[in-house]
């Protein structure tokens, strides 16, 4: 049986992609991507909203 797991190299030594810190850097991430999305929106909304 084989078990892959992704790495990536942090300094000097591999992070494997399943470690409590990258779910963590993963989480905000997604938080950030949500986020700015629903600035675009808005910033989207606003601009249309002066213009009509």
């Amino acid at each position: 049986m084989l078990n892959l797991v992704p790495m990536i190299q942090r300094g000097k030594a591999p992070l494997a992609l399943t470690t409590p810190f990258i779910e963590e850097i993963n989480q905000k991430i997604a938080s950030l991507i949500d986020r700015s999305s629903k600035l675009a929106a808005a910033v989207l909304e606003r601009e249309v909203g002066q213009h009509n």
